[in-house]
Protein backbone atom coordinates (compact mmCIF):
# COMPACT_ATOMS: atom_id res chain seq x y z
CA UNK A 1 0.00 0.00 0.00
CA UNK A 2 1.44 3.35 -0.97
CA UNK A 3 1.15 6.62 0.85
CA UNK A 4 -0.49 9.50 -0.95
CA UNK A 5 0.68 12.77 0.62
CA UNK A 6 -2.24 14.66 -0.93
CA UNK A 7 -5.10 12.47 0.29
CA UNK A 8 -7.18 13.69 3.21
CA UNK A 9 -6.32 12.27 6.61
CA UNK A 10 -8.73 10.95 9.20
CA UNK A 11 -10.14 13.66 11.42
CA UNK A 12 -9.08 13.89 15.06
CA UNK A 13 -11.42 14.01 18.01
CA UNK A 14 -11.81 17.56 19.40
CA UNK A 15 -10.37 18.31 22.84
CA UNK A 16 -12.97 17.67 25.50
CA UNK A 17 -11.85 20.68 27.55
CA UNK A 18 -11.58 20.88 31.29
CA UNK A 19 -14.03 18.86 33.33
CA UNK A 20 -16.47 20.83 35.51
CA UNK A 21 -19.88 20.27 37.10
CA UNK A 22 -21.76 23.45 36.23
CA UNK A 23 -24.83 22.43 38.19
CA UNK A 24 -23.68 20.56 41.34
CA UNK A 25 -26.94 18.88 42.37
CA UNK A 26 -25.06 16.24 44.42
CA UNK A 27 -22.55 17.12 47.16
CA UNK A 28 -19.93 14.86 45.56
CA UNK A 29 -19.95 17.11 42.50
CA UNK A 30 -18.62 19.97 44.64
CA UNK A 31 -15.75 17.70 45.72
CA UNK A 32 -15.09 16.91 42.06
CA UNK A 33 -15.07 20.63 41.22
CA UNK A 34 -12.49 21.19 43.95
CA UNK A 35 -10.26 18.63 42.23
CA UNK A 36 -11.00 20.03 38.78
CA UNK A 37 -10.04 23.56 39.88
CA UNK A 38 -6.58 22.33 40.88
CA UNK A 39 -6.08 20.01 37.91
CA UNK A 40 -7.25 22.26 35.06
CA UNK A 41 -6.01 25.85 34.98
CA UNK A 42 -9.03 26.76 32.82
CA UNK A 43 -11.21 26.18 35.89
CA UNK A 44 -9.37 28.68 38.07
CA UNK A 45 -11.85 31.38 37.05
CA UNK A 46 -14.73 29.15 38.23
CA UNK A 47 -13.14 28.30 41.60
CA UNK A 48 -15.18 30.86 43.55
CA UNK A 49 -18.39 29.17 42.40
CA UNK A 50 -17.77 26.18 44.68
CA UNK A 51 -18.03 28.23 47.89
CA UNK A 52 -21.18 29.10 49.78
CA UNK A 53 -21.88 32.41 51.47
CA UNK A 54 -20.05 32.49 54.78
CA UNK A 55 -17.30 30.17 53.54
CA UNK A 56 -14.24 29.85 55.79
CA UNK A 57 -10.95 28.00 55.35
CA UNK A 58 -9.37 27.05 58.69
CA UNK A 59 -5.62 26.47 58.82
CA UNK A 60 -3.99 23.63 60.75
CA UNK A 61 -3.38 24.71 64.35
CA UNK A 62 0.27 23.66 64.22
CA UNK A 63 0.79 25.75 61.05
CA UNK A 64 -0.70 28.73 62.91
CA UNK A 65 1.77 28.19 65.73
CA UNK A 66 4.85 27.32 63.64
CA UNK A 67 4.49 29.72 60.71
CA UNK A 68 2.21 32.51 61.89
CA UNK A 69 -0.48 31.78 59.32
CA UNK A 70 -3.90 33.25 60.13
CA UNK A 71 -6.50 31.08 61.83
CA UNK A 72 -8.87 31.35 58.86
CA UNK A 73 -9.79 33.24 55.73
CA UNK A 74 -12.81 33.81 53.50
CA UNK A 75 -13.90 32.79 49.99
CA UNK A 76 -12.49 35.90 48.29
CA UNK A 77 -8.99 35.22 49.66
CA UNK A 78 -9.29 31.51 48.81
CA UNK A 79 -10.37 32.31 45.26
CA UNK A 80 -7.59 34.84 44.67
CA UNK A 81 -4.99 32.47 46.13
CA UNK A 82 -5.65 29.80 43.49
CA UNK A 83 -5.09 32.34 40.71
CA UNK A 84 -1.82 33.39 42.36
CA UNK A 85 -0.78 29.76 42.73
CA UNK A 86 -1.23 29.21 39.00
CA UNK A 87 1.15 32.16 38.47
CA UNK A 88 3.86 30.24 40.37
CA UNK A 89 3.62 27.05 38.30
CA UNK A 90 6.66 26.24 36.23
CA UNK A 91 6.07 26.55 32.49
CA UNK A 92 4.33 23.54 31.02
CA UNK A 93 3.44 21.95 34.35
CA UNK A 94 0.18 21.31 36.08
CA UNK A 95 -1.00 20.39 39.54
CA UNK A 96 -2.33 17.01 40.46
CA UNK A 97 -4.68 16.41 43.37
CA UNK A 98 -5.83 13.16 44.93
CA UNK A 99 -8.64 13.15 47.48
CA UNK A 100 -9.21 9.81 49.19
CA UNK A 101 -11.81 8.95 51.86
CA UNK A 102 -10.51 8.64 55.42
CA UNK A 103 -11.20 5.12 56.65
CA UNK A 104 -12.23 6.01 60.22
CA UNK A 105 -14.42 8.97 59.16
CA UNK A 106 -17.45 7.92 57.11
CA UNK A 107 -19.18 10.48 54.90
CA UNK A 108 -22.26 12.02 56.51
CA UNK A 109 -24.79 13.09 53.91
CA UNK A 110 -28.16 14.53 54.83
CA UNK A 111 -30.82 16.37 52.86
CA UNK A 112 -29.12 19.78 52.99
CA UNK A 113 -25.65 19.23 54.46
CA UNK A 114 -22.78 16.83 53.88
CA UNK A 115 -19.52 16.28 55.74
CA UNK A 116 -16.43 14.67 54.26
CA UNK A 117 -12.98 13.85 55.57
CA UNK A 118 -10.51 13.39 52.76
CA UNK A 119 -6.81 12.66 52.84
CA UNK A 120 -5.18 14.74 50.18
CA UNK A 121 -2.01 14.60 48.17
CA UNK A 122 -1.31 17.69 46.10
CA UNK A 123 1.67 17.79 43.74
CA UNK A 124 2.76 21.17 42.39
CA UNK A 125 5.85 22.06 40.36
CA UNK A 126 6.41 25.69 41.30
CA UNK A 127 8.98 28.46 41.58
CA UNK A 128 8.58 29.08 45.34
CA UNK A 129 11.79 29.11 47.38
CA UNK A 130 12.19 26.53 50.16
CA UNK A 131 8.85 24.86 49.51
CA UNK A 132 8.43 21.19 48.61
CA UNK A 133 6.41 20.06 45.60
CA UNK A 134 4.25 17.62 47.57
CA UNK A 135 1.66 18.67 50.12
CA UNK A 136 -0.36 16.27 52.19
CA UNK A 137 -2.81 16.18 55.04
CA UNK A 138 -6.47 15.71 55.79
CA UNK A 139 -9.27 18.04 54.77
CA UNK A 140 -12.61 18.28 56.53
CA UNK A 141 -15.18 19.69 54.12
CA UNK A 142 -18.70 20.72 55.03
CA UNK A 143 -20.88 21.16 51.98
CA UNK A 144 -24.35 22.69 52.08
CA UNK A 145 -27.25 22.78 49.68
CA UNK A 146 -27.98 26.43 48.93
CA UNK A 147 -31.38 27.94 48.18
CA UNK A 148 -30.73 27.56 44.45
CA UNK A 149 -30.49 23.78 44.95
CA UNK A 150 -26.74 23.59 44.26
CA UNK A 151 -24.20 22.20 46.71
CA UNK A 152 -21.30 24.41 47.80
CA UNK A 153 -18.49 24.23 50.34
CA UNK A 154 -19.14 26.32 53.44
CA UNK A 155 -16.31 25.11 55.67
CA UNK A 156 -12.88 23.64 54.98
CA UNK A 157 -10.50 22.63 57.76
CA UNK A 158 -6.91 21.62 57.08
CA UNK A 159 -5.08 19.07 59.26
CA UNK A 160 -1.53 17.76 59.18
CA UNK A 161 -1.11 14.02 58.76
CA UNK A 162 2.22 14.04 60.60
CA UNK A 163 4.80 16.53 61.86
CA UNK A 164 6.98 16.36 58.73
CA UNK A 165 4.18 16.87 56.20
CA UNK A 166 3.68 20.28 54.63
CA UNK A 167 -0.01 21.11 54.39
CA UNK A 168 -2.07 22.48 51.57
CA UNK A 169 -2.88 25.44 53.81
CA UNK A 170 0.80 26.28 54.19
CA UNK A 171 1.20 26.32 50.41
CA UNK A 172 -1.84 28.57 50.06
CA UNK A 173 -0.49 30.95 52.69
CA UNK A 174 2.85 31.22 50.89
CA UNK A 175 1.17 32.46 47.69
CA UNK A 176 -1.73 34.38 49.27
CA UNK A 177 -2.35 38.08 48.60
Amino acid sequence: MSCNAFSPRDSEEPDSGAEWNSFPIQPEQSLENLEYAFEYSQNSIKYGEIFSDGFAFFFDTQDISDYGVPAEWDADTEDETLLLLYNHLLAGTAMSLELTPVEDEPDEIQSDTAEYYRDYLLNVQHDLEDMPETFEGTAYLQIVKNQDGFWRIVQWRDYRKDQQAVTWGRLKYEVSP
